[in-house]
């Protein structure tokens, strides 16, 4: 079966796509920032992508996959807000260009923890800058270990990491991302088509987590940042291993519908109806 992935290019994805690089040629994968994957899937460019949770939740795919994703049970070390300031007088939130769902949690996790509701604007943080007063700034992905780096010795600036906050607010695993169906593809797929996409997803990633210690030392040969910016191969496989979440079990979909419930009361979205899985 021919198949279009879209899917990011950070180091976390990694673990989900190996086995396509190496063994099914009939699969192409294109790399995109976030906020990039969901016009591919509208306009057909991509027949499954490795969505964010809050623009499927938008009604920007056809629905997600069960099986796979990429979330945490705790501190996921990649998605973190930096202020000099105490977040109840926060004021302004320069967010990540290519952030999605880790916008709609802070926005959540600030509005339910701390009762402040800060205007937001897209940026591309620049690891070393400083940071003015009453103003944040998220980070997601590889730029996050690069960012946190940086501040070593300024002590000002504390560091809060979105997977531990909601994992204290809700006791649960959060989901960044799910593998989405493309509304065009699923339309003209059989119903076996669905069953065998979704089960080659599961086997690629059930191969990714079999060799993480591979990866993690050819990604560190690479000179790729890992857990605590660290350009090591025990720092990126504790980041696959620990940090990272791969598996979206029982546990793992409550996570997402406890989310999809805050992201209505707090206005992130405007559709009511959870999305169908596939």
């Amino acid at each position: 079966m021919k198949l279009n992935l879209a899917v990011v290019s950070f180091l976390n994805t990694i673990p989900l796509v190996e086995w396509f690089c190496r063994n099914d040629k009939e699969v192409s994968l294109v790399r995109a920032l976030p906020s990039e994957l969901s016009p591919m899937l509208s306009d057909g460019s991509a027949d499954i992508g490795l969505l964010p949770v809050a623009d499927v939740f938008r009604g920007k795919s056809a629905g997600f996959f069960s099986g796979t994703c990429i979330g945490c049970q705790g501190a996921v070390d990649s998605v973190k807000f930096f202020s000099s300031t105490k977040l109840e007088n926060l004021k302004f939130v320069h967010a990540d260009r290519g952030s999605r769902s880790s916008v709609a949690l802070l926005k959540i996790l600030l509005k339910e923890l701390y009762g402040v509701q800060p205007e937001f604007s897209e940026t591309r943080p620049v690891p070393g800058s400083n940071l003015d007063p009453g103003v944040g700034v998220l980070v997601i992905g590889d730029l996050c270990f690069q960012f946190e780096k940086a501040l070593v010795g300024k002590n000002s600036i504390c560091s809060y990491d979105l997977g531990q906050m909601w994992n204290e607010l809700t006791g649960l695993p959060f989901v960044f991302a799910v593998w989405a169906a493309g509304k065009k593809w699923l339309q003209t797929s059989s119903s076996e088509n669905v069953v065998e996409a979704k089960d080659l997803l599961n086997h690629a990633r059930k191969f990714g987590v079999s060799i993480v210690p591979e990866l993690a030392q050819r990604e560190a040969q690479n000179g790729r940042l890992g857990y605590q910016g660290e350009s090591t191969k025990e720092a990126i496989e504790h980041y696959f291993q620990c940090s990272l979440n791969y598996e979206l079990a029982e546990k793992q979909m409550q996570g997402i519908k406890e989310f999809h419930r805050l992201c209505l009361k707090h206005g992130v979205i405007s559709n009511g109806d959870f999305p169908p899985v596939l």
